[in-house]
C-alpha cells in the first residue's frame, strides 16, 4: 500500500491596519494609574527590555476572528491556486471566538461560501481547536492525520486570535504583550512528506498559570510561564527530531512569538538561532508562528527544501511542534 502524506501548498494572512505602539501603551497606563506608584508606570524602555516588543497590530471593533480568518483563508487559497470548492475540511485554531458556538471554522466556511446554501457543491465540515497558543500546532497535526488516514485530500488550517478582546489594559504585565492577527495554510495529499512529524503534549498541573478570568481577561503568572515555555520549546525541538536522522544543525526553528526573552532562553538551551518578528507584532497566540513562517518565506529566511520546526506553547499548559519540509510556496 502506498503511503499517504501531506504538504503545505499555500499560505496567506490578514494583518489589521491599526498599530498600537509602546508609547501608546505608556499613555494608556499612565491615564489608568494617574496617582499610582512608580512600579505602575510603564514606558517604552520597560516594555522593550522585558518583551522585545515595539508595536503590535490591533483589529477594529468591527473585525472578528471569523472575518480576519476568512481574509487570511482567501489569500492562502489564492496563493495555492485553488478555490473553496476544492477544500475537504476546515480546522480553525483559536482561543478568542466571541461565542462558544457556532465554531469560528463554520462561520468562516459560510463567509467563504463553502456550503450548498451558498452554491458550493458540498457542505465542508469544520471545527475549532482551542489549546492556547499551541492551538495551530494541534490543528496542523489533526489536519495532517486526517489526510494521512485517507479521509481527506485537501484542507484549510487557520490560526486566528483577536487577543485585544480579552486584554485588560490596566494590567501592565499582560496588556503590553498582545496583538491581533490571522494566518491560514492550505495542505493537501502528497507522495512525499511535507509535514514530516508532529509532537504534542501538555501539563494540566499548570492550568492555573495562564487563564481567562471571570471578567474575560487574560491573567498570567509570568515567572512560571517563562520557565515552562523556554523549557518546552527546547524539549519539543529535541524530541521532534528523534528517530528522523536529522540533527538540530539541519533545521531552522520558528517558535511561538510570545516574548523575546523566552526565545532567547530557548536558543541558549538549544545552541541554535530561532526566527523572531515579535518586535513588530507582539504575541498573537495561535496566529503568531504560522504567520512567522509566511514572513520568513517572503524575506528569504526560509527557502524551498529547508527543514523547519514550528514550535509553540500555551495555556493548559500545552506544548507542541511540527517538523516541516518547505515546498515551493507563493506568498
Amino acid at each position: 500500500m502506498t503511503a499517504i502524506y501531506s504538504a503545505v501548498i499555500g499560505v496567506g494572512s490578514y494583518i489589521p491596519g491599526q498599530i498600537l505602539t509602546n508609547y501608546d501603551l505608556e499613555r494608556i497606563l499612565k491615564e489608568r494609574w494617574p496617582d499610582g506608584p512608580d512600579d505602575k508606570w510603564t514606558d517604552n524602555k520597560w516594555i522593550l527590555e522585558r518583551t522585545g516588543i515595539v508595536e503590535r497590530h490591533i483589529a477594529t471593533a468591527q473585525e472578528t476572528n471569523a472575518s480576519m480568518g476568512a481574509m487570511a483563508a482567501r489569500r492562502a487559497l489564492h496563493n495555492a491556486g485553488i478555490a473553496i470548492k476544492d477544500i475537504d475540511f476546515i480546522v480553525c485554531a483559536t482561543n478568542t471566538n466571541r461565542v462558544n458556538f457556532p465554531s469560528c471554522a463554520m462561520i468562516i466556511q459560510d463567509i467563504l461560501g463553502g456550503n450548498k446554501t451558498r452554491g458550493n457543491h458540498k457542505d465542508i465540515p469544520g471545527y475549532d481547536i482551542q489549546a492556547g497558543c499551541t492551538a495551530f500546532n494541534y490543528a496542523l497535526a489533526a489536519a495532517d492525520d486526517g489526510i494521512r488516514a485517507g479521509r481527506y485530500a485537501r484542507g484549510l488550517v487557520i490560526g486566528v486570535d483577536k487577543l485585544t478582546d480579552i486584554t485588560d489594559y490596566s494590567d501592565r504585565n499582560t496588556c503590553v504583550l498582545f496583538g491581533d492577527l490571522a494566518s491560514a495554510w492550505v495542505i493537501e495529499k502528497a507522495k512525499k512528506p511535507g509535514i514530516i512529524k508532529h509532537h504534542l503534549g501538555g501539563d494540566g498541573s499548570g492550568k492555573a498559570q495562564l487563564v481567562m478570568t471571570d471578567k474575560r481577561h487574560i491573567w498570567m503568572n509570568g515567572r512560571e510561564v517563562f520557565k515552562f515555555a523556554s523549557r518546552a520549546i527546547a524539549d519539543c525541538c529535541k524530541e521532534i527530531i528523534k528517530d528522523t536522522g536529522y540533527k538540530l544543525k539541519d533545521v531552522k526553528i520558528i517558535p511561538h512569538q510570545a516574548n523575546k526573552r523566552i526565545t532567547e532562553a530557548a536558543e541558549k538551551m538549544l545552541g541554535a538561532q530561532a526566527y523572531s518578528n515579535i518586535d513588530r507584532f507582539g504575541n498573537t497566540s495561535a496566529a503568531s508562528y504560522p504567520y512567522a513562517f509566511e514572513e520568513a518565506l517572503g524575506n528569504g529566511w526560509l527557502r524551498e527544501d529547508d527543514l523547519v520546526i514550528l514550535v509553540g506553547f500555551g495555556a493548559g499548559l500545552t506544548y507542541g511542534a511540527n517538523l516541516i519540509k518547505v515546498g515551493k510556496l507563493k506568498t
